[in-house]
C-alpha cells in the first residue's frame, strides 16, 4: 500500500529552497551592480577618448580648427560634442575650457581626467605635437 502524501515536498524543504536562493542572490547582486558600473564607466572613458581623437582627425582631414567643448551644443559644422547625455555615468570630468585641434593636428592641449568612485581615467592631449595619450589608474 502507498503511503498518502508520499510524492512532493513539505513546507519546511520549500523554505530551506527559498532561503538558499535568497541567500544567493543577496551575495551575487552587490557584484552584478559593481560589474555594471564599472561597465558604464569604462564605455564613457572609450566615448571622451574617441570624441577628442576624431575632433583632431578632423582638423587634419579638414585642414582647418576644430573646437571640442565638453558639456555644450555640438559645433554645427562637425557634430562634435561632449555632453553629460551621451556618457553613461555621472562623472566628474576636470578639463579645458575647450580644447583646439589646429590644421597640422597640434592643439591648445589640456588634460580630462574623469573619476569615479574607484577609478581615475585621463586623456592627456601634447599641445606642441598634439598627441594623445590615454591612462587609467
Amino acid at each position: 500500500m502507498k503511503k498518502p502524501f508520499a510524492n512532493g515536498f513539505t513546507l519546511l524543504e520549500m523554505l530551506v529552497v527559498i532561503a538558499a536562493a535568497g541567500l544567493i542572490a543577496a551575495i551575487g547582486f552587490p557584484a552584478i551592480d559593481k560589474s555594471i558600473s564599472s561597465r558604464a564607466f569604462n564605455t564613457a572613458a572609450v566615448q571622451v577618448e574617441l570624441a577628442i581623437r576624431e575632433a583632431q582627425a578632423t582638423a587634419i582631414r579638414e585642414n582647418r580648427t576644430v573646437r571640442l567643448a565638453p558639456f555644450v551644443k555640438a559645433d554645427p559644422r562637425t557634430g562634435l560634442a561632449l555632453t553629460r547625455s551621451a556618457l553613461p555615468v555621472d562623472i566628474d570630468i576636470e578639463q579645458p575650457a575647450a580644447l583646439r585641434f589646429f590644421r597640422d593636428g597640434t592643439s591648445s592641449g589640456g588634460i580630462f581626467a574623469m573619476k569615479s568612485r574607484s577609478r581615475r581615467f585621463s586623456v592627456t592631449i601634447d599641445p606642441q605635437t598634439g598627441v594623445v595619450t590615454s591612462r587609467w589608474a
